[in-house]
């Protein structure tokens, strides 16, 4: 819904790409699987001046996948690796909370890559 919402407002080219056998996941793991989209969807707007969002969902067994890739302006992380930014230090601890890992790729000029991985039980 939430590309579908911003391919619409902000007139922008939104692809959803899911694989694998989707799995319902707990209310507040969606909850926080939706915050941490939304701030990136948020961050490539707002920062990155996107043209174009694609996320990509993965489901296996006993592993949830999720990135948001983004072809806006980029930046460049820190050299340890750590976010700069409140709204990306948020998305690293929301995925905390949910056991998972969040990984941010991204480089001036080259767009930015927010990849979200949660172990399923």
């Amino acid at each position: 819904k939430e590309a579908g919402y911003v391919a619409a407002a902000k007139n922008m080219y939104c692809e959803l790409e899911v694989t694998g056998t989707p799995i319902l996941l707990q209310q507040d793991q969606q909850l926080l699987i939706f915050r941490i989209v939304q701030e990136s969807i948020a961050n490539a707007l707002k920062h990155g001046n996107a043209t174009q969002i694609d996320l990509t969902v993965d489901y296996q067994p006993h592993l949830f996948t999720l990135s948001v890739m983004d072809n806006g302006y980029g930046f460049n992380v820190d050299a340890n690796g750590k976010p700069a930014g409140l709204g990306l230090i948020n998305m690293t601890n929301r995925a905390r909370l949910l056991n998972g890992k969040l990984d941010i790729d991204s480089e001036e000029g080259r767009g930015t890559t927010i990849t979200l991985q949660i172990p399923l039980s």
